[in-house]
């Protein structure tokens, strides 16, 4: 099945706080969804993200967890090549595909230190 690539965050500074991901459909043959961030920017040790979805199977009338990814920020180095990791990516597998009344919606929250990322949210 092939990949479709959309923006989901925009490559500026976010302050700490929490901000809404307003509910989206999931196209009918989606199965799963990946949300890779920027880190290239990400250098403060004291900052984290933490990414919270739910996931509806009825068109928005009832959520269910759907799925919670955390990072923490700073310089991480790739044990393999020795060079900055770039980016931190999240992959959540989904039921249903087929179902045309899925939704997903979510927070994103900054922790301790603002900093700037930007993310793209990949389906398959």
């Amino acid at each position: 099945m092939p990949k479709i690539s959309q923006g989901a965050f925009t490559n500026r500074m976010y302050q700490v706080g929490t901000y809404t991901l307003a509910a989206t459909a999931l196209a009918a043959n989606v199965s799963a969804v990946s949300i890779a961030f920027n880190r290239a920017d990400w250098l403060d040790p004291l900052s984290k993200i933490r990414l919270s979805l739910e996931l509806s199977l009825d068109g928005g009338a009832t959520w269910i967890p759907g799925g919670a990814f955390e990072a923490d920020g700073g310089v991480f180095i790739d044990r393999f090549t020795g060079l900055p990791v770039t980016e931190s990516v999240a992959y959540f597998s989904y039921p249903e595909p087929g179902n045309s009344n899925r939704k997903i919606r979510g927070t994103f929250e900054v922790i301790g230190v603002a900093f700037k990322t930007d993310a793209t949210i990949t389906t398959e």
